[in-house]
């Protein structure tokens, strides 16, 4: 490459930084008024796979004799939205080999970095498409060997597709296309983090004391009734649903994480200060994503477990009823990630309250229960 076109190439690398850069921060600012705090916003990668080489030679005598190679890359990158994410990259392409019909054979190697933007369009909530495209640099080295580049900066564009293992790690397959002598396709693992941000655990722990302040008052209304076994006159019907804060499972799963037991165990040790005639339904709810009897199927599985692990640990069985509600009841749309993490809940609802609470009503229905 000549001296004056280098230049022009380094000044259109900046440029293309530049703007990519300042639309993302645009894109990610108007979400903003749309959608809170992603959980996990940022990720990691590592893959490995196969790389497509194709220099060029102005001598007839030499010839290409291996165009592909073994390939690995690294990458990070922030998701600004739901959709949209920064990703930075470094990838070693292998190299390809020319021969010249002897013994002097060479290999020109390959590595290239860069920086874009990638879309993700998700399918369901395990699998989702992605489209990439940005700007980067390619490196070469042949040894001893004078290489002449024609261009070292390129603008690259990609796509794949990514499958959530469990939780917070991904995998994602993808072709990318650097140059026309330089493309890479590869198998990745991802993993995801950054969800526990200060912000979010205050929200939680607020939302905990709350949850804790309506035992309280139940238990204090309750205590004197029942001890005297003086009952209110029956009336049509309350519930008092109380909404289980920190209860979450495993990704697409029915099993209770460590967190959600411990939050349980409270709430059993809470449930053992009211009268034991006072019934308990668990309900559990989905987001929109997957298919309604899935999600229905999903939700009365968790509730079950739920149940379960209550009976395990000092709650009579037939105290509890475990219901699922799949995504008929949401609180919020389930039109952004926010939301739909809103609406995977579940409720607990205390039935039989009438015997010992004034000014019963009737009962709350899921649809209505605890809304925000």
């Amino acid at each position: 490459m000549l001296p004056g076109r280098q230049q022009y190439g380094v000044v259109m690398f900046i440029r293309t930084v530049q703007t990519i850069i300042v639309a993302t921060l645009a894109s990610s600012a108007i979400a903003g008024a749309q959608e809170a705090e992603l959980e996990d916003p940022f990720y990691i990668g590592f893959g490995g796979g196969m790389s497509f080489l194709a220099p060029e030679s102005d001598s007839s005598a030499l010839s290409l004799t291996e165009d592909s190679d073994f390939a690995y890359k690294l990458f990070g990158g922030y998701r600004f939205t739901q959709n949209l994410s920064m990703e930075l990259f470094w990838s070693d392409l292998g190299a390809a080999e020319f021969s010249s019909g002897s013994s002097n054979d060479f290999d020109v190697e390959y590595g290239a970095y860069g920086i874009g933007g990638v879309y993700d369009f998700p399918l369901n909530d395990r699998w989702s498409l992605s489209a990439k495209a940005g700007i980067g640099r390619l490196e070469n080295d042949a040894g001893d060997v004078e290489l002449n580049r024609v261009n070292d900066n390129f603008i690259y564009v990609g796509a794949g597709a990514t499958w959530n293992i469990t939780g917070s790690w991904d995998l994602r397959g993808e072709y990318e296309y650097f140059d026309s002598d330089a493309q890479l396709l590869s198998l990745n693992i991802i993993k995801r983090f950054g969800s526990g941000s200060s912000r979010r655990i205050s929200d939680l722990e607020r939302r905990i004391e709350e949850q804790d302040q309506q035992f309280a008052e139940l238990a204090a209304a309750t205590s004197v009734a029942a001890a005297t076994q003086v009952k209110k006159p029956a009336v049509e019907c309350i519930s008092a649903p109380i909404e289980l804060w920190g209860v979450d499972f495993e990704f697409r799963s029915v099993e209770l994480t460590e967190s959600t037991r411990q939050v349980l165990d409270e709430v059993i040790a809470k449930i053992a200060s009211l009268p034991t005639d006072v019934r308990i339904e668990i309900r559990a709810h989905t987001d929109d994503i997957g298919t309604e009897t899935y999600n229905y199927v999903l939700s009365l599985s968790r509730a079950r477990n739920v149940r379960d692990y209550m009976a395990q640990n000092g709650i009579a069985l037939d105290r509890v009823d475990a219901n699922g509600y799949g995504e008929l009841h949401p609180v919020v749309a389930n039109d952004t990630e926010q939301g739909r993490e809103r609406n995977r809940r579940a409720e607990l609802v205390l039935l039989g309250m009438e015997q010992y609470i004034d000014g019963a009503g009737v009962c709350t229905s899921p649809a209505s229960s605890n809304p925000e």
